[in-house]
């Protein structure tokens, strides 16, 4: 088959980011198939983003080719960034057949409901099948995490296209376990979605090492510090801690995101903020730290189910993972790979944290041991690759 995966923030291994459709790029090659990357000049993941000076521009990133779109920059959540999304949306209608020929199948991520909207436009413009990837269920996480009205005028807006690309997919796969249910709401069959999850690279792995010893315990995380991360949690319980047990217990922060600056000004002395890193690297960094962190936001959209991309890289980096969640359904527990806590309860995660810098260090062992296994089992590119072929080709 010719694929084309639409999706805005795709990035390749050697950037900052999710890297899932670079991933199911390679798998699906290996399986035979032809497959474009469509992306964006400049999206959520980018520093600087791509100089370009023309509309279009083709890049191969270790044998899989990308089509980056030329859009405008922007800072944070401005006008600049619906700009931003609106080019891209635009720039995707615009496309002409590519010089291999039609695609057979068109996917298109939904990391906002205007670029799956173009590629759905695309499909159908091109004689091609279409198939939804739900990222985020629009325009509910705008209601539930940002508190912006049903009735805005926005909000109403990408509801009509949420509708439309649920009736008009082909197929539809979603990163969320609990989408289908959401989508039968609107009229489509449940047995239509199929549950796509986010993974791991095997090929990345290095061998698994023992967390490190020394007097101080360190408790990293790496991702996204917006306003949908719940990052305030963190730095609140770092300061419980420091005040209970200091020089203890360290908190190594990677990433960035329109909340890091406002974080960094109220943090502790035990907080540690780091610059992004490549995904090719982040294990290396992440094999410093003695556990890892991951929290979630205290709302009604994770009862469709999450998945963080981070908790596969901290399963695979062989570390027990103290996650805050209202959520008993998700990978660290279905693994026992750690601790759950409650959604934004600071004094729970510091609590938490405190309880594994006591615990013996083959415990810890053991708890990054049966995450790294469940994501070689159940979580690996390579089996979600497959599940993904079977869609894009019925």
């Amino acid at each position: 088959m010719r694929i084309w995966i639409v999706n805005h923030y795709a990035i390749p291994p050697s950037q900052s980011g999710g890297t899932r459709h670079y991933s199911l790029a390679k798998h699906l090659q290996a399986r035979g198939h032809k497959v474009l990357i469509v992306a964006a000049s400049f999206g959520l993941q980018s520093a600087t983003g791509r100089t370009m000076s023309g509309e279009a521009e083709h890049a191969n990133h270790d044998g899989v080719p990308f089509l980056y779109l030329n859009v405008p920059p922007y800072a944070g959540n401005s006008i600049g960034r619906i700009r931003n999304m609106l080019s891209f949306a635009r720039a995707v209608g615009k496309l002409p057949l590519h010089a291999e020929g039609r695609p057979d199948v068109i996917l298109g991520s939904s990391p906002h409901l205007f670029a799956a909207d173009a590629a759905m436009r695309l499909a159908r413009r091109l004689g091609s099948r279409f198939v939804l990837e739900v990222r985020d269920v629009w325009p509910q996480s705008l209601i539930d995490i940002a508190g912006v009205s049903p009735g805005h005028p926005f909000v109403r807006w990408l509801a009509v296209l949420e509708r439309k690309l649920y009736r008009g997919a082909d197929a539809i796969v979603s990163l969320l376990p609990g989408v289908g249910k959401h989508v039968a709401t609107f009229g489509v069959p449940e047995h239509r979605v199929t549950w796509v999850p986010n993974g791991f690279e095997l090929t990345l792995l290095p061998e698994p090492t023992a967390p490190p010893l020394g007097e101080k315990f360190t408790m990293a995380y790496a991702g996204s510090m917006g306003v949908a991360n719940a990052m305030d949690s963190v730095i609140e319980a770092a300061r419980i801690i420091e005040e209970r047990s200091p020089g203890k217990i360290s908190f190594e922060l990677y990433g960035a995101g329109t909340e890091r600056a406002r974080l960094e000004a109220m943090a502790p002395q035990n907080v540690h903020f780091r610059g992004t890193v490549p995904k090719v690297a982040m294990l290396q960094e992440l094999s410093r730290a003695n556990a890892f962190i991951a929290v979630a936001r205290k709302t009604e959209l994770y009862r469709f189910g999450l998945s963080f991309n981070k908790l596969f890289d901290y399963m695979a980096a062989c570390r027990p993972t103290l996650f805050s969640v209202d959520l008993e359904e998700n990978p660290i527990q279905e693994a026992n790979a750690g601790i759950i806590v409650p959604a934004e309860d600071s004094q729970a995660i510091a609590d938490a944290a405190i309880r594994l810098s006591s615990m013996p260090r083959e415990d810890l062992v053991a708890m990054g041991e049966r995450g790294r296994a469940l994501v070689e089992e159940k979580y690996s590119m390579e089996r979600l690759a497959a599940i993904l072929e079977q869609v894009l080709k019925a």
